[in-house]
Protein backbone atom coordinates (compact mmCIF):
# COMPACT_ATOMS: atom_id res chain seq x y z
CA UNK A 1 0.00 0.00 0.00
CA UNK A 2 1.43 3.32 -0.71
CA UNK A 3 1.22 6.64 1.15
CA UNK A 4 -1.12 7.90 -0.99
CA UNK A 5 -3.16 5.10 -0.26
CA UNK A 6 -2.79 5.22 3.49
CA UNK A 7 -3.80 8.68 3.47
CA UNK A 8 -7.01 7.99 2.05
CA UNK A 9 -9.00 6.48 4.94
CA UNK A 10 -12.65 6.54 3.67
CA UNK A 11 -12.90 2.52 4.27
CA UNK A 12 -11.87 2.81 7.42
CA UNK A 13 -13.63 0.69 10.25
CA UNK A 14 -13.43 3.38 13.18
CA UNK A 15 -14.37 2.73 16.75
CA UNK A 16 -17.94 3.12 17.75
CA UNK A 17 -19.54 4.89 20.53
CA UNK A 18 -20.70 0.95 22.16
CA UNK A 19 -18.26 -1.04 23.32
CA UNK A 20 -17.96 -4.76 23.09
CA UNK A 21 -19.51 -5.09 26.29
CA UNK A 22 -22.58 -3.13 25.75
CA UNK A 23 -22.82 -4.34 22.61
CA UNK A 24 -23.35 -7.97 23.88
CA UNK A 25 -25.06 -6.59 26.83
CA UNK A 26 -27.79 -5.10 24.92
CA UNK A 27 -28.13 -7.60 22.39
CA UNK A 28 -28.91 -10.46 25.26
CA UNK A 29 -31.39 -8.02 27.09
CA UNK A 30 -35.03 -9.10 27.22
CA UNK A 31 -35.77 -5.44 25.87
CA UNK A 32 -33.62 -6.28 22.17
CA UNK A 33 -36.02 -5.77 19.55
CA UNK A 34 -34.94 -7.35 16.22
CA UNK A 35 -35.28 -5.67 12.81
CA UNK A 36 -35.05 -6.30 9.55
CA UNK A 37 -35.08 -2.73 7.98
CA UNK A 38 -32.44 -0.01 8.18
CA UNK A 39 -31.88 3.42 6.61
CA UNK A 40 -28.99 4.23 4.48
CA UNK A 41 -27.95 7.82 3.19
CA UNK A 42 -26.73 8.54 -0.03
CA UNK A 43 -25.21 11.89 -0.76
CA UNK A 44 -25.78 13.15 -4.69
CA UNK A 45 -24.85 16.56 -6.10
CA UNK A 46 -27.39 17.53 -8.31
CA UNK A 47 -26.80 20.86 -10.06
CA UNK A 48 -26.53 23.40 -7.25
CA UNK A 49 -27.78 21.36 -4.52
CA UNK A 50 -26.01 18.46 -2.35
CA UNK A 51 -28.78 16.02 -1.82
CA UNK A 52 -29.01 13.22 0.88
CA UNK A 53 -31.09 10.61 -0.05
CA UNK A 54 -32.33 8.45 3.01
CA UNK A 55 -33.57 4.85 1.66
CA UNK A 56 -34.77 1.46 3.87
CA UNK A 57 -32.82 -1.16 2.87
CA UNK A 58 -34.06 -4.49 4.05
CA UNK A 59 -32.08 -7.52 4.79
CA UNK A 60 -32.64 -10.45 2.47
CA UNK A 61 -31.82 -13.99 4.22
CA UNK A 62 -30.98 -15.63 0.48
CA UNK A 63 -27.38 -16.15 1.17
CA UNK A 64 -27.41 -17.29 4.63
CA UNK A 65 -30.53 -19.96 3.45
CA UNK A 66 -28.19 -20.87 0.77
CA UNK A 67 -25.22 -21.99 3.43
CA UNK A 68 -27.71 -23.54 5.51
CA UNK A 69 -29.18 -25.72 2.96
CA UNK A 70 -25.77 -26.52 1.37
CA UNK A 71 -24.55 -27.27 4.80
CA UNK A 72 -27.12 -29.84 5.55
CA UNK A 73 -27.77 -31.25 2.36
CA UNK A 74 -23.34 -31.79 1.80
CA UNK A 75 -21.52 -34.91 1.13
CA UNK A 76 -19.18 -36.38 3.68
CA UNK A 77 -16.30 -34.87 1.36
CA UNK A 78 -18.01 -31.39 0.68
CA UNK A 79 -19.10 -31.56 4.50
CA UNK A 80 -15.52 -31.61 5.74
CA UNK A 81 -14.33 -28.70 3.42
CA UNK A 82 -17.36 -26.80 4.60
CA UNK A 83 -15.94 -27.74 8.25
CA UNK A 84 -12.44 -26.32 7.39
CA UNK A 85 -13.83 -23.08 7.08
CA UNK A 86 -16.65 -23.07 9.51
CA UNK A 87 -14.20 -24.17 12.54
CA UNK A 88 -11.49 -21.48 11.13
CA UNK A 89 -11.52 -20.15 15.04
CA UNK A 90 -11.80 -23.29 16.86
CA UNK A 91 -8.63 -25.05 15.18
CA UNK A 92 -6.81 -21.56 15.12
CA UNK A 93 -7.03 -21.15 18.70
CA UNK A 94 -6.19 -24.71 18.90
CA UNK A 95 -3.46 -24.61 16.53
CA UNK A 96 -1.79 -21.63 18.54
CA UNK A 97 -2.40 -22.54 22.48
CA UNK A 98 -1.16 -25.82 21.76
CA UNK A 99 1.79 -24.32 20.34
CA UNK A 100 3.18 -21.84 22.29
CA UNK A 101 3.14 -20.84 25.76
CA UNK A 102 -0.14 -19.40 27.35
CA UNK A 103 1.32 -15.78 27.85
CA UNK A 104 3.03 -15.55 24.32
CA UNK A 105 -0.52 -17.34 22.94
CA UNK A 106 -2.56 -14.62 24.42
CA UNK A 107 -0.20 -12.09 22.76
CA UNK A 108 -0.02 -13.26 19.28
CA UNK A 109 -3.98 -13.93 19.16
CA UNK A 110 -4.41 -10.59 20.38
CA UNK A 111 -2.22 -8.75 18.21
CA UNK A 112 -4.31 -10.53 15.24
CA UNK A 113 -7.55 -8.54 16.56
CA UNK A 114 -5.35 -5.39 17.12
CA UNK A 115 -4.25 -5.75 13.46
CA UNK A 116 -7.65 -7.10 12.00
CA UNK A 117 -9.49 -3.21 10.68
CA UNK A 118 -9.77 -3.43 7.04
CA UNK A 119 -6.86 -6.16 6.77
CA UNK A 120 -7.06 -8.84 4.67
CA UNK A 121 -6.06 -12.50 6.31
CA UNK A 122 -2.63 -12.62 5.19
CA UNK A 123 -1.98 -9.06 5.90
CA UNK A 124 -3.53 -9.30 9.44
CA UNK A 125 -1.49 -12.34 9.93
CA UNK A 126 1.97 -10.57 8.79
CA UNK A 127 1.49 -7.51 11.11
CA UNK A 128 0.48 -9.40 13.86
CA UNK A 129 3.30 -11.13 13.58
CA UNK A 130 5.43 -8.00 13.52
CA UNK A 131 3.45 -6.73 16.22
CA UNK A 132 3.98 -9.93 18.98
CA UNK A 133 7.87 -10.08 17.61
CA UNK A 134 8.20 -6.29 17.94
CA UNK A 135 6.53 -5.94 21.77
CA UNK A 136 8.87 -9.60 22.61
CA UNK A 137 11.47 -8.01 21.54
CA UNK A 138 11.19 -4.38 23.39
CA UNK A 139 10.38 -6.33 26.31
CA UNK A 140 13.97 -8.17 26.37
CA UNK A 141 15.46 -5.24 26.52
CA UNK A 142 17.16 -3.67 29.40
CA UNK A 143 15.17 -0.01 28.74
CA UNK A 144 12.57 -1.65 26.06
CA UNK A 145 9.42 -0.66 28.82
CA UNK A 146 10.69 2.64 29.17
CA UNK A 147 10.74 3.25 24.99
CA UNK A 148 7.69 1.10 24.70
CA UNK A 149 5.51 3.42 27.69
CA UNK A 150 7.48 6.15 25.73
CA UNK A 151 6.17 5.38 22.01
CA UNK A 152 2.34 3.94 22.87
CA UNK A 153 1.88 7.47 24.61
CA UNK A 154 3.57 9.55 22.10
CA UNK A 155 3.22 8.21 18.48
CA UNK A 156 -0.61 8.14 17.35
CA UNK A 157 0.09 8.01 13.96
CA UNK A 158 3.13 7.87 11.34
CA UNK A 159 2.10 9.62 9.05
CA UNK A 160 3.07 13.45 9.81
CA UNK A 161 6.86 15.07 9.80
CA UNK A 162 6.27 15.91 13.93
CA UNK A 163 5.48 12.28 14.65
CA UNK A 164 8.36 10.97 12.35
CA UNK A 165 10.77 13.81 13.89
CA UNK A 166 9.77 11.65 17.58
CA UNK A 167 10.60 8.47 15.60
CA UNK A 168 13.41 9.42 14.59
CA UNK A 169 15.04 9.70 18.24
CA UNK A 170 14.84 5.80 18.25
CA UNK A 171 16.58 5.35 15.70
CA UNK A 172 19.76 2.89 16.55
CA UNK A 173 18.77 2.30 20.06
CA UNK A 174 17.26 -1.39 18.78
CA UNK A 175 13.03 -0.41 19.60
CA UNK A 176 11.72 -2.94 17.11
CA UNK A 177 8.62 -1.29 17.71
CA UNK A 178 9.80 2.05 16.79
CA UNK A 179 11.01 0.49 13.29
CA UNK A 180 7.91 -1.08 12.72
CA UNK A 181 5.79 2.25 13.35
CA UNK A 182 8.49 4.08 10.76
CA UNK A 183 7.39 4.45 7.34
CA UNK A 184 10.22 2.32 4.81
CA UNK A 185 11.35 3.07 1.45
CA UNK A 186 11.38 0.68 -1.09
CA UNK A 187 15.55 -0.96 -1.74
CA UNK A 188 15.07 -0.95 -5.28
CA UNK A 189 14.78 3.09 -5.43
CA UNK A 190 11.80 2.75 -7.16
CA UNK A 191 9.40 5.60 -7.91
CA UNK A 192 5.34 6.05 -7.80
CA UNK A 193 4.26 5.40 -11.50
CA UNK A 194 0.89 7.36 -11.12
CA UNK A 195 -1.06 9.18 -9.12
CA UNK A 196 -0.13 12.23 -6.62
CA UNK A 197 3.72 10.87 -6.27
CA UNK A 198 4.23 10.44 -9.75
CA UNK A 199 8.11 9.79 -9.91
CA UNK A 200 8.19 9.75 -5.99
CA UNK A 201 10.00 8.06 -3.59
CA UNK A 202 8.38 4.63 -3.09
CA UNK A 203 7.10 4.72 0.34
CA UNK A 204 5.02 2.20 2.34
CA UNK A 205 4.35 1.61 6.01
CA UNK A 206 4.35 -2.07 7.62
CA UNK A 207 0.43 -1.07 9.12
CA UNK A 208 -2.18 -1.43 7.07
CA UNK A 209 -4.48 1.67 7.26
CA UNK A 210 -2.12 2.97 9.57
CA UNK A 211 -3.37 5.95 10.96
CA UNK A 212 -6.11 3.75 12.78
CA UNK A 213 -4.48 0.77 13.56
CA UNK A 214 -1.88 2.82 15.71
CA UNK A 215 -3.83 3.82 18.52
CA UNK A 216 -5.19 0.01 18.41
CA UNK A 217 -1.39 -1.04 18.79
CA UNK A 218 -0.67 1.58 21.28
CA UNK A 219 -3.45 0.03 23.83
CA UNK A 220 -3.13 -3.27 23.54
CA UNK A 221 0.91 -2.16 24.73
CA UNK A 222 0.01 -0.27 27.33
CA UNK A 223 -2.24 -3.30 28.29
CA UNK A 224 0.81 -5.35 28.09
CA UNK A 225 2.83 -3.04 30.12
CA UNK A 226 0.63 -2.77 32.72
CA UNK A 227 0.70 -6.39 33.11
CA UNK A 228 4.92 -6.59 32.94
CA UNK A 229 3.76 -8.83 30.05
CA UNK A 230 2.13 -11.77 31.81
CA UNK A 231 -0.70 -12.37 30.43
CA UNK A 232 -3.10 -15.55 31.19
CA UNK A 233 -6.54 -15.88 28.95
CA UNK A 234 -8.56 -15.86 32.38
CA UNK A 235 -7.32 -12.38 33.05
CA UNK A 236 -7.74 -11.35 29.43
CA UNK A 237 -11.32 -12.96 29.78
CA UNK A 238 -11.95 -10.94 32.90
CA UNK A 239 -10.47 -7.49 31.81
CA UNK A 240 -12.12 -7.72 28.28
CA UNK A 241 -15.90 -8.23 30.01
CA UNK A 242 -15.00 -5.87 33.18
CA UNK A 243 -13.71 -3.03 30.41
CA UNK A 244 -10.01 -3.26 31.81
CA UNK A 245 -9.12 -4.15 28.46
CA UNK A 246 -10.50 -1.59 26.36
CA UNK A 247 -10.11 -2.27 22.39
CA UNK A 248 -11.69 0.60 19.61
CA UNK A 249 -14.41 -0.74 17.92
CA UNK A 250 -17.66 -3.57 18.63
CA UNK A 251 -16.00 -5.22 15.46
CA UNK A 252 -12.74 -5.98 16.81
CA UNK A 253 -13.98 -6.95 19.74
CA UNK A 254 -16.31 -9.53 18.56
CA UNK A 255 -13.05 -10.89 16.65
CA UNK A 256 -11.22 -10.52 19.67
CA UNK A 257 -13.27 -13.14 21.35
CA UNK A 258 -13.64 -15.56 18.94
CA UNK A 259 -10.53 -15.78 18.60
CA UNK A 260 -9.41 -15.97 22.16
CA UNK A 261 -12.20 -17.61 23.73
CA UNK A 262 -14.45 -19.54 20.73
CA UNK A 263 -17.06 -21.50 22.20
CA UNK A 264 -17.58 -18.86 24.84
CA UNK A 265 -21.34 -17.85 25.16
CA UNK A 266 -21.99 -14.46 26.16
CA UNK A 267 -23.82 -14.60 29.43
CA UNK A 268 -24.58 -18.42 28.68
CA UNK A 269 -26.87 -16.83 25.61
CA UNK A 270 -25.04 -16.14 22.50
CA UNK A 271 -22.01 -17.23 21.50
CA UNK A 272 -20.27 -13.86 19.85
CA UNK A 273 -19.95 -13.52 16.01
CA UNK A 274 -17.40 -10.95 14.00
CA UNK A 275 -19.35 -8.96 11.44
CA UNK A 276 -17.47 -6.97 9.15
CA UNK A 277 -18.14 -5.42 5.76
CA UNK A 278 -18.25 -9.18 3.78
CA UNK A 279 -21.13 -10.00 6.40
CA UNK A 280 -23.09 -6.85 5.05
CA UNK A 281 -23.40 -8.13 1.84
CA UNK A 282 -24.14 -11.69 3.17
CA UNK A 283 -27.19 -10.11 4.30
CA UNK A 284 -27.69 -6.83 2.21
CA UNK A 285 -26.11 -7.62 -1.57
CA UNK A 286 -29.16 -8.41 -3.23
CA UNK A 287 -31.59 -5.23 -1.79
CA UNK A 288 -28.41 -2.92 -2.21
CA UNK A 289 -28.30 -4.08 -5.71
CA UNK A 290 -31.71 -3.63 -6.37
CA UNK A 291 -31.48 0.03 -5.10
CA UNK A 292 -29.43 0.82 -7.85
CA UNK A 293 -30.49 -1.02 -10.37
CA UNK A 294 -34.00 0.17 -10.06
CA UNK A 295 -34.71 2.55 -7.12
CA UNK A 296 -32.35 5.34 -7.76
CA UNK A 297 -30.86 4.31 -11.14
CA UNK A 298 -32.36 7.72 -12.34
CA UNK A 299 -30.22 9.32 -9.74
CA UNK A 300 -27.37 7.51 -10.85
CA UNK A 301 -27.67 8.02 -14.71
CA UNK A 302 -28.13 11.57 -14.61
CA UNK A 303 -24.80 11.65 -12.12
CA UNK A 304 -22.94 9.77 -14.36
CA UNK A 305 -24.45 11.87 -17.80
CA UNK A 306 -22.87 15.12 -15.63
CA UNK A 307 -19.96 13.67 -15.21
CA UNK A 308 -17.06 14.54 -18.05
CA UNK A 309 -15.58 11.38 -19.94
CA UNK A 310 -11.92 12.29 -20.75
CA UNK A 311 -11.89 11.19 -24.00
CA UNK A 312 -8.60 10.92 -26.32
CA UNK A 313 -7.41 12.10 -29.44
CA UNK A 314 -7.77 8.39 -30.91
CA UNK A 315 -11.48 7.23 -28.84
CA UNK A 316 -13.88 6.86 -31.13
CA UNK A 317 -17.35 6.55 -30.34
CA UNK A 318 -17.67 2.87 -29.09
CA UNK A 319 -14.56 3.97 -27.21
CA UNK A 320 -16.66 6.89 -25.29
CA UNK A 321 -19.60 4.57 -25.08
CA UNK A 322 -17.51 2.18 -23.34
CA UNK A 323 -15.60 4.88 -20.84
CA UNK A 324 -18.94 6.04 -20.15
CA UNK A 325 -20.99 2.87 -19.17
CA UNK A 326 -17.57 2.20 -17.08
CA UNK A 327 -18.37 5.38 -15.36
CA UNK A 328 -22.00 4.43 -14.84
CA UNK A 329 -20.40 0.93 -13.26
CA UNK A 330 -18.68 3.02 -10.48
CA UNK A 331 -20.84 5.07 -9.73
CA UNK A 332 -23.57 2.28 -8.92
CA UNK A 333 -20.34 0.21 -6.64
CA UNK A 334 -19.57 3.83 -4.95
CA UNK A 335 -23.39 3.88 -4.04
CA UNK A 336 -23.03 0.03 -2.95
CA UNK A 337 -19.86 0.45 -1.16
CA UNK A 338 -20.99 3.41 0.79
CA UNK A 339 -23.70 2.01 2.00
CA UNK A 340 -22.27 -1.20 2.87
CA UNK A 341 -20.02 0.86 5.21
CA UNK A 342 -22.71 2.96 6.93
CA UNK A 343 -24.70 -0.27 7.69
CA UNK A 344 -21.13 -2.00 8.74
CA UNK A 345 -20.71 1.17 11.02
CA UNK A 346 -24.42 0.60 13.07
CA UNK A 347 -23.84 -1.69 15.95
CA UNK A 348 -28.23 -1.99 15.65
CA UNK A 349 -27.18 -3.73 12.37
CA UNK A 350 -24.59 -6.15 13.44
CA UNK A 351 -26.56 -6.73 16.81
CA UNK A 352 -29.37 -8.33 14.26
CA UNK A 353 -26.98 -10.05 12.09
CA UNK A 354 -25.37 -12.00 15.31
CA UNK A 355 -29.21 -13.20 16.31
CA UNK A 356 -29.63 -14.29 13.37
CA UNK A 357 -26.65 -15.93 12.84
CA UNK A 358 -27.15 -17.97 16.34
CA UNK A 359 -30.75 -18.55 15.37
CA UNK A 360 -29.84 -19.68 11.60
CA UNK A 361 -26.48 -22.13 13.17
CA UNK A 362 -28.48 -23.66 16.18
CA UNK A 363 -30.40 -25.38 12.82
CA UNK A 364 -27.17 -26.65 11.69
CA UNK A 365 -25.65 -28.03 14.52
CA UNK A 366 -23.13 -25.28 14.38
CA UNK A 367 -22.48 -21.76 16.64
CA UNK A 368 -22.65 -18.30 15.57
CA UNK A 369 -19.24 -17.92 14.94
CA UNK A 370 -18.77 -20.89 13.08
CA UNK A 371 -21.95 -20.32 10.76
CA UNK A 372 -20.00 -16.82 10.26
CA UNK A 373 -16.54 -18.37 9.53
CA UNK A 374 -18.68 -20.71 6.80
CA UNK A 375 -20.07 -17.65 5.51
CA UNK A 376 -17.76 -15.36 5.23
CA UNK A 377 -15.17 -17.61 3.10
CA UNK A 378 -17.93 -18.41 1.04
CA UNK A 379 -19.17 -14.76 0.26
CA UNK A 380 -15.79 -13.94 -0.78
CA UNK A 381 -15.34 -17.14 -3.33
CA UNK A 382 -18.75 -16.10 -4.99
CA UNK A 383 -17.29 -12.37 -5.38
CA UNK A 384 -13.98 -13.79 -6.65
CA UNK A 385 -11.68 -12.28 -4.17
CA UNK A 386 -8.55 -13.38 -4.44
CA UNK A 387 -7.28 -13.45 -0.53
CA UNK A 388 -10.35 -16.10 0.05
CA UNK A 389 -7.52 -18.42 -1.06
CA UNK A 390 -5.87 -17.88 2.51
CA UNK A 391 -9.29 -19.35 4.09
CA UNK A 392 -7.30 -20.82 7.18
CA UNK A 393 -3.99 -20.15 9.17
CA UNK A 394 -2.01 -23.21 7.87
CA UNK A 395 -2.60 -21.98 4.09
CA UNK A 396 -0.75 -18.58 5.50
CA UNK A 397 1.86 -20.96 7.15
CA UNK A 398 2.27 -23.33 4.27
CA UNK A 399 3.14 -19.91 2.13
CA UNK A 400 5.04 -18.13 4.29
CA UNK A 401 7.63 -21.10 5.42
CA UNK A 402 7.64 -22.29 1.19
CA UNK A 403 8.95 -18.98 0.10
CA UNK A 404 11.10 -18.58 3.19
CA UNK A 405 12.84 -22.48 2.41
CA UNK A 406 16.74 -21.35 1.82
CA UNK A 407 16.74 -17.50 2.66
CA UNK A 408 15.79 -18.16 6.51
CA UNK A 409 17.28 -20.98 8.74
CA UNK A 410 13.97 -22.37 10.38
CA UNK A 411 14.42 -24.36 13.70
CA UNK A 412 13.48 -28.17 13.25
CA UNK A 413 13.22 -28.00 17.41
CA UNK A 414 10.19 -25.56 17.56
CA UNK A 415 6.45 -25.79 15.74
CA UNK A 416 5.13 -24.10 12.77
CA UNK A 417 3.32 -21.86 14.32
CA UNK A 418 6.57 -20.42 15.32
CA UNK A 419 8.62 -20.74 12.38
CA UNK A 420 5.99 -19.04 10.72
CA UNK A 421 5.85 -15.71 12.89
CA UNK A 422 9.57 -15.81 12.58
CA UNK A 423 9.19 -15.77 9.18
CA UNK A 424 6.71 -12.98 8.53
CA UNK A 425 8.39 -10.62 11.25
CA UNK A 426 11.81 -11.26 9.59
CA UNK A 427 11.68 -7.89 6.53
CA UNK A 428 9.45 -5.23 5.70
CA UNK A 429 5.67 -5.68 4.87
CA UNK A 430 5.78 -7.76 1.66
CA UNK A 431 2.37 -8.77 -0.40
CA UNK A 432 1.45 -12.34 -0.86
CA UNK A 433 1.17 -11.91 -4.92
CA UNK A 434 3.68 -14.70 -5.51
CA UNK A 435 6.77 -15.89 -3.25
CA UNK A 436 9.78 -14.36 -5.06
CA UNK A 437 8.26 -11.21 -3.59
CA UNK A 438 8.62 -12.60 -0.14
CA UNK A 439 12.01 -13.97 -0.87
CA UNK A 440 13.29 -10.88 -2.49
CA UNK A 441 11.89 -8.68 0.90
CA UNK A 442 12.94 -10.65 3.43
CA UNK A 443 16.82 -11.42 1.37
CA UNK A 444 16.75 -7.44 1.55
CA UNK A 445 15.91 -6.46 4.79
CA UNK A 446 18.80 -4.44 5.17
CA UNK A 447 18.47 -2.31 2.56
CA UNK A 448 15.13 -1.00 3.03
CA UNK A 449 15.48 2.49 4.82
CA UNK A 450 13.69 3.76 7.79
CA UNK A 451 11.69 6.83 6.80
CA UNK A 452 11.61 9.91 8.91
CA UNK A 453 10.03 12.66 6.79
CA UNK A 454 7.07 12.92 4.19
CA UNK A 455 7.83 13.13 0.50
CA UNK A 456 6.97 16.94 -0.97
CA UNK A 457 3.34 16.42 -2.01
CA UNK A 458 2.78 18.29 -5.33
CA UNK A 459 0.15 17.46 -6.66
CA UNK A 460 -1.97 16.79 -3.42
CA UNK A 461 -1.26 19.89 -2.09
CA UNK A 462 -2.59 21.38 -5.41
CA UNK A 463 -5.52 19.48 -5.00
CA UNK A 464 -6.05 20.73 -1.30
CA UNK A 465 -5.48 24.43 -3.10
CA UNK A 466 -9.01 23.88 -5.30
CA UNK A 467 -10.56 21.88 -2.39
CA UNK A 468 -10.17 25.00 -0.26
CA UNK A 469 -11.28 27.04 -3.33
CA UNK A 470 -14.59 24.92 -3.61
CA UNK A 471 -15.20 25.43 0.09
CA UNK A 472 -15.53 29.23 -0.66
CA UNK A 473 -18.66 27.81 -2.89
CA UNK A 474 -22.17 27.56 -0.99
CA UNK A 475 -24.15 24.62 -1.89
CA UNK A 476 -27.64 24.53 -1.33
CA UNK A 477 -28.85 21.45 1.31
CA UNK A 478 -31.53 18.95 0.89
CA UNK A 479 -33.03 16.32 1.84
CA UNK A 480 -35.25 13.32 0.40
CA UNK A 481 -36.42 11.05 2.79
CA UNK A 482 -38.21 7.73 1.68
CA UNK A 483 -41.04 6.40 3.68
CA UNK A 484 -42.48 2.87 3.93
CA UNK A 485 -45.76 3.58 1.89
CA UNK A 486 -43.90 4.94 -0.97
CA UNK A 487 -43.64 8.42 -0.06
CA UNK A 488 -41.19 11.05 -0.34
CA UNK A 489 -40.51 14.03 1.44
CA UNK A 490 -38.14 16.50 0.35
CA UNK A 491 -36.80 18.98 2.30
CA UNK A 492 -34.68 22.24 1.89
CA UNK A 493 -32.34 22.41 4.86
CA UNK A 494 -31.54 25.83 4.23
CA UNK A 495 -35.20 26.74 4.83
CA UNK A 496 -36.59 24.24 7.65
CA UNK A 497 -35.28 20.98 8.54
CA UNK A 498 -38.19 19.81 9.70
CA UNK A 499 -41.03 20.82 7.36
CA UNK A 500 -40.91 19.28 3.64
CA UNK A 501 -40.77 21.72 1.11
CA UNK A 502 -42.46 19.25 -1.12
CA UNK A 503 -44.58 15.38 -0.78
CA UNK A 504 -44.41 12.81 -3.25
CA UNK A 505 -45.87 9.49 -3.62
CA UNK A 506 -46.26 7.64 -6.51
CA UNK A 507 -47.55 3.79 -7.10
CA UNK A 508 -44.03 2.25 -6.17
CA UNK A 509 -40.34 3.66 -4.49
CA UNK A 510 -38.65 3.65 -7.80
CA UNK A 511 -41.92 5.91 -9.33
CA UNK A 512 -41.59 8.30 -6.40
CA UNK A 513 -37.72 8.52 -6.47
CA UNK A 514 -37.79 9.22 -10.34
CA UNK A 515 -40.49 12.10 -9.57
CA UNK A 516 -38.46 13.56 -6.84
CA UNK A 517 -35.38 14.10 -9.05
CA UNK A 518 -37.17 15.93 -11.36
CA UNK A 519 -38.74 17.92 -9.39
CA UNK A 520 -35.18 18.45 -7.42
CA UNK A 521 -34.31 19.69 -10.54
CA UNK A 522 -36.56 22.33 -11.32
CA UNK A 523 -36.58 23.62 -7.83
CA UNK A 524 -35.06 27.27 -8.10
CA UNK A 525 -34.79 28.34 -4.25
CA UNK A 526 -33.88 32.02 -3.01
CA UNK A 527 -30.17 31.82 -3.97
CA UNK A 528 -27.63 31.45 -1.25
CA UNK A 529 -24.98 33.82 -0.83
CA UNK A 530 -21.65 32.97 -2.25
CA UNK A 531 -18.35 34.63 -0.82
Amino acid sequence: MKLTELLNLDELELAEAMTGPEFYNKLTSPEFKSKDTFNVTVPFKIDNKKVDLQIPITLEMGNLDQEVEQYLKATPELKKKFDTYAYWYDNFNKLVFGSMPENDACLFLAGCAYCSANTALDQNILEAAKLFDAVKADMALPNGKQMLEALSTNVKDNMNNETLAYLKTFQGKGSKYADLLAPKKDYKGGTVDAGARKGQDDVFSEITVSNAKIPNFNLFVKYYLANDGKITKDQLFNDLKGGKLKIGGTKINSFFMNLIFPGYKWDDKIDPATVDRWMIRVFFDKPLARMVEEDVSDWIQHITDQSKVKSGKKDTEETLLKKKQALLQKNKDGIVNAAIMQLFGSDEVRQNLVKILHEAGQKMGLTSYQLQALAWVNIRIRYKEPAAKFAKFEDVMDYAQEAAKGILKLDPNINGVMNTIKVLASGPRFKFKNKQDVVDTIQNRDAYQNVYYLPPKNDVEEKAKKKAAMADVKWGKMKVAVKDNNQVDIYDMDVSKKSPVHKIQAADRKSSLSQALRWILSYNPAPVATK
